[in-house]
């Protein structure tokens, strides 16, 4: 083999090699992201309801709390399954984003009506 050949395979090494620790990377970055996303998303749920709740002077029982919860962490675990990780980082920096709120109120209304029809609602 030639020196240039020699050049060409070590260059190639190290390019596999670099592709290979920047995947190796992002994969342990994308569990952080999504217990983040979680996060977020179950605190700006809780708050967005319990907020319009008080605008109607309506604030929540108990057993409604524990059932807004219920929905809230259905919503978390099925949109950061459905939504891209563009629409994740979105959500991330700006959780009131009215085209996110769009995406995810089918998830919730869905997660609603599973509360509902398993027995737990007030």
């Amino acid at each position: 083999m030639t020196r240039r050949g020699w050049t060409l395979l070590i260059v190639a090494l190290v390019v596999l090699g670099l592709v290979a620790i920047y995947l190796w990377s992002m994969q342990r970055q994308a569990p952080i992201v999504s217990a983040r996303y979680k996060e977020v998303f179950v605190e700006n749920c809780l708050k967005q309801a319990n907020d319009a709740a008080q605008q109607q002077n309506k604030p929540f029982n108990e057993e409604q709390k524990q059932m807004l919860q219920q929905v809230c962490n259905c919503g978390a675990a099925r949109s950061s399954s459905v939504l891209s990780t563009t629409d994740v980082n979105t959500f991330l920096a700006n959780p009131s984003d009215p085209a996110m709120l769009d995406k995810i109120k089918p998830i919730l209304e869905a997660c609603a009506k599973e509360s509902r029809g398993s027995g737990t609602a007030p």
